[in-house]
């Protein structure tokens, strides 16, 4: 039952709700170059499908044939389009993002609220995914990387909540073509809902239609997203990867495969094992201020998103919990397996893939009251977070970069 005592108990997490969003709003309207989505906008308004001018830096932009591709999905650019049309090259993708992150703030407060039925829990649970784990810094930068990042998180987090309400299967198909042709491992969410089907109690008639509905979104956007590869690279499964310019990444990570179980050992180090690197004065082994800062190849999520070892306390006789760990497990063992650790990141990027089925799972261990403890370690997580992202390689978004 919804608590009553909304006045009161929510006004801490409401506050601090509102001071995070005054904070994305500053970062994601700052100017800021690597603006790929924009400029490949306005190549698909010129009826083209490569970059018919430089995007500032032709860095992870695959070539081919003597032109330059984009690997990432086109969902973004397609967005973009109308302003583009009216604004030029010289919009930015930050507007957008914004737009995204008050989107999925919406989208987590109604989950948290559907799973809890606290109004108090279910703010501090979507402060928390937002301010108190790596999507941070996702949501601070509208770099295009990012910015797919965030709009994937969106289509997931839309998927979840009509799971959670209506279940309205095309819908959740919809969701997750349009997750799909933003970052391609999207697809993998799926997995949840497909199994949840399998597995619901209704008549096997009523399954099929429902699975039908929920694949036929998804077969037109794989059909879509196939037709676009073939048109760039003459094969349907050639997304650009494998030429992508690496400007940061070591090369010879590819030389191992595209995907790999080589890539396994040093995905772990950094998604679980990798904490923040000493500053010294050079040529010294003395400490210097700020003393410690993140490496910008990634760190622990034990460190950017500590909030998630709450799940341990979950239901695991709920079905529902269950097949989100094994949703989570499998799209987790897709990335491991991947040759681009990630660069130029707070904390292990990747991971932001699986964040809302373990979001789903942190809802079913909170139940209808958020201990204390975690509640306090949501604020200090924060604080964390916002204090360390100034040192991954610059100046924080939005404070004059």
């Amino acid at each position: 039952m919804a608590d009553k005592r909304f006045p009161t108990r929510t006004v801490l997490p409401a506050a601090l709700l509102v001071l995070g969003l005054v904070a994305l709003l500053k970062a994601d309207f700052a100017p800021r170059a690597e603006q790929h989505f924009v400029f490949l906008a306005r190549s698909f308004l010129e009826g083209r499908l490569y970059f018919t001018e430089a995007p500032g830096t032709w860095a992870d932009t695959s070539p081919y044939e003597g032109r330059y591709y984009w690997p990432l999905g086109p969902l973004p650019a397609i967005l973009l389009m109308p302003f583009v049309w009216i604004g030029g090259a010289s919009v930015q993708q930050g507007p957008l993002l914004f737009a995204f992150n008050a989107i999925n703030i919406y989208l987590l407060l109604r989950i948290a609220k559907r799973i809890t039925g606290n109004d108090e829990t279910a703010l501090w649970l979507a402060f928390a995914y937002v301010f108190a784990t790596n999507y941070l810094y996702v949501g601070l930068v509208a770099w295009s990387w990012y910015f797919a990042q965030a709009m994937a998180t969106t289509f997931t987090l839309w998927a979840l909540c009509e799971f959670l309400g209506q279940r309205r299967w095309w819908v959740i198909g919809a969701a997750l073509a349009l997750g799909m042709t933003t970052r391609v491992t999207a697809v993998l969410a799926g997995l949840f809902f497909g199994l949840s089907l399998l597995f619901d109690g209704a008549e096997r008639s009523a399954r099929i239609r429902w699975l039908a509905r929920l694949t036929a979104p998804v077969v037109v956007g794989l059909a879509g997203l196939l037709a676009y590869n073939h048109l760039r690279f003459g094969a349907i499964a050639e997304f650009g990867y494998s030429w992508q310019i690496l400007a940061h990444e070591p090369a010879v990570n590819r030389a191992h495969g595209v995907w790999s179980l080589e890539h396994v050992p040093a995905n772990l180090y950094y998604l679980f094992f990798k904490g923040p690197e000493g500053i010294f004065i050079p040529g010294s082994k003395v400490l210097q201020f700020p003393y410690l800062r993140p490496s910008i190849w990634g760190m622990s999520i034990l460190f950017t998103s500590p909030i998630f070892l709450g799940i341990v306390k979950a239901p695991w006789h709920d079905r529902s919990v269950r097949l989100a760990a094994a949703t989570s497990a499998v799209m987790l063992a897709i990335v491991l397996g991947y040759y681009g650790i990630g660069v130029r990141q707070y904390g292990y990027r990747y991971a932001l893939d699986f964040y809302p089925f373990l979001f789903l799972i942190l809802c079913r261990a909170a139940g209808d009251r958020l201990p204390g403890a975690l509640r306090v370690l949501i604020v200090l997580s924060a604080l964390f977070n916002y204090h360390f992202i100034p040192y991954v390689f610059g100046p924080l978004p939005g404070n004059g970069e």
